[in-house]
């Protein structure tokens, strides 16, 4: 009876530590996953301020391994933006299966990533707006959406990118406006370029033109400003619909003055001459 007894107190706490083992590490693994996936992100855009805004990646290193930034796997995507000034951009981030064993030091993760606005404008102190055009440069490039293989390894205590190779394109199309959070609808807000008018286009007797202020999206208000870069003072604020006349141009930027005698300067991207 006794050995009976030992036997069953034996496998009843065997049982309990396999159970205690399978939990903790459950446990363990899903908080390693979770913060696979929050480097993921942090890393992700990271990589994209880099490439689009042209932050340095000495800054964001922490999101990234030695290897990776030996790689310069950035560096053909950086130097494709950096001829524009952008605000801002639009992105959306989509991931496959993943799962992250507790002894696990590296980990791969299918990633689909679009970028589905940039909001900027050609640097004229790079380029000139004649030039930008005559080689097919005015406008700013779009993001190439595309799905990656992204490596992570594990080092000195967090996860970092080790590599991003890309595996193909990612079909995405944005979502309506309404379900889009206010970054991402600020996003949104990338106006086309007006095309250069044909020389008297609505020429008034005195030689200047007549031209309607624009926006990308109902509501919006433009800056009119002192001088023509975003570096000058703003000194009203325009309304889309109101009439201005053009009195010189600027690389990219046009003189006006508005309807009650204002004078400044407007982006060429909110100018639209009928």
């Amino acid at each position: 009876m006794v050995k009976k007894a030992l036997f069953y107190i034996c496998t009843r706490l065997a049982l309990a530590l396999v159970l205690i083992g399978i939990i903790v590490g459950a446990f363990y693994s899903s908080m390693k996953t979770s913060n696979v996936y929050f480097l993921l992100n942090d890393a992700l855009k990271a990589r994209l301020d880099v490439i689009i805004l042209g932050d340095d990646i000495e800054d964001r290193s922490k999101f990234f391994s030695y290897n990776y930034l030996q790689s310069k796997e950035y560096s053909d995507l950086k130097e494709k933006y950096s001829l524009y000034i952008i605000s801002n951009y639009g992105h959306k981030l989509e991931y496959g299966g993943l799962f992250v064993w507790p002894w696990q030091k590296s980990v791969t993760v299918t990633v689909k990533e679009a970028v589905f606005a940039i909001n900027g404008e050609l640097d004229t102190t790079q380029m000139s707006k004649a030039d930008a055009m005559a080689h097919d440069l005015y406008n700013v490039p779009a993001w190439n959406n595309s799905v990656y293989r992204v490596k992570l390894v594990y080092e000195n205590g967090s996860w970092l990118i080790d590599s991003v190779v890309r595996r193909g394109d990612f079909d995405y199309s944005p979502p309506a406006t309404p379900s889009l959070s206010e970054e991402e609808i600020e996003a949104l807000r990338t106006p086309e370029p007006t095309p250069t008018p044909t020389p008297d286009a609505n020429a008034t007797p005195d030689g200047n033109r007549t031209a309607i202020i624009s926006s990308a999206l109902s509501g919006d208000k433009i800056n009119l400003r002192e001088g023509p870069m975003t570096e000058y003072e703003i000194i009203a604020k325009l309304e889309p619909g109101d009439k201005v006349t053009v009195l010189g141009e600027s690389d990219g930027w046009y003189y006006v003055e508005t309807a009650d005698g204002k004078k400044g300067y407007v982006s060429g991207y909110y100018v639209s001459f009928s």
